[in-house]
């Protein structure tokens, strides 16, 4: 039984063990030699008109193959709908984005592929096919999408308006080189009983191999980082904003003091919160799922009014 499930595990994390599609048919871009792949949700009619605002979401490590569902599992797809946004789904390469981790176990990390350059391409495409306004393009992505959400904030801060990754932190390498040539809003989830993505910093581990996939900050240091990069202050600003502990977890919102207006820096730590999508469904193995906030809610709510300059 547990070699029967254990490769559906980051599958089912990202909606690809279920049965009906969401988003639109497959697309593709030839990038560095490669045939790359992503799916883009227009609310019906959206397309027509514009320019609209778009929002990537990145599945997580193992889950290329899985993002035709994606939308559903993370809420995205419902949430464009309702609020006027083209969600985009791309796929890694090698089932792995490379993140900065510079973890050699990960062949697209192993390799050096140029994923920065894919999301330059993507971005050209996605608004000269698809009405999308080059100046509110934002990214998310959960697990190995959150690290490299964070990467794209450091390396496409020219394109990406503002980044929220989910349960993941900043690679630790990429900590060293991270020069954004601008502020970048950053809304950052991360539970504080993450299995795999350690809350408290260290490496990255895989379920059930318990294999090394390189080293992380800590949701703290990955604050910091972002803190220094924006020009704030050193304090923080903490909040309860859970309505109710009747799921076991909590959620704090940590502020960082003193950031320039359009560069806010908040910290949603998830107190009992295992490697999972706030507000969605339950997975087995990887941790409790906070009910008491919808991170599809809180990330549109984040990116709605920003632009870039």
């Amino acid at each position: 039984m547990r070699n029967h499930i254990a490769p559906c595990v980051f599958l089912v994390l990202l909606g690809a063990c279920a049965t009906s599609r969401q988003s639109g048919p497959e697309l593709t871009l030839e990038v560095g030699g490669h045939t790359r792949r992503y799916l883009v949700h227009a609310p019906p009619g959206l397309e027509s008109g514009g320019p609209h605002p778009a929002v990537l979401v990145l599945h997580g490590g193992g889950g290329a193959g899985g993002i035709e569902d994606l939308g559903r599992y993370t809420g995205m797809d419902a949430k464009a709908d309702a609020s006027g946004f083209i969600a985009v789904y791309p796929a890694a390469l090698y089932d792995n984005w490379n993140d900065g981790r510079n973890a050699d176990i990960l062949r697209e990390q192993k390799e050096g592929i140029d994923d920065v350059a894919f999301f330059r391409a993507l971005l050209d495409r996605l608004v000269a096919d698809h009405h999308v306004d080059p100046r509110r393009i934002y990214a998310t992505g959960i697990s190995n999408g959150g690290f490299m959400s964070h990467r794209l904030g450091c390396e496409l801060s020219d394109r990406i308006v503002a980044i929220a990754p989910v349960a993941a932190g900043m690679a630790q390498p990429l900590s060293l080189t991270c020069a954004p040539a601008r502020g970048v809003p950053v809304l950052n989830f991360h539970g504080t009983h993450d299995g795999f993505v350690p809350f408290e910093g260290g490496n990255v581990t895989a379920p059930y191999t318990r294999q090394n996939r390189g080293p992380t900050l800590s949701s703290d240091g990955t604050r910091d980082v972002w803190a220094r990069a924006n020009g704030c202050g050193s304090g923080v600003t903490r909040s309860n904003v859970t309505p109710d502990a009747r799921d076991g977890t909590t959620v704090e919102k940590v502020t960082v003091d003193g950031c320039p207006a359009a560069a806010p820096v908040i910290q949603m730590v998830i107190h009992g919160g295992g490697h999972t999508w706030p507000g969605a469904r339950w997975v087995p193995y990887l941790g409790p799922v906070t009910k008491d906030i919808n991170a599809a809610d809180a990330i549109w709510e984040f990116f709605r009014d920003r632009r870039l300059p």
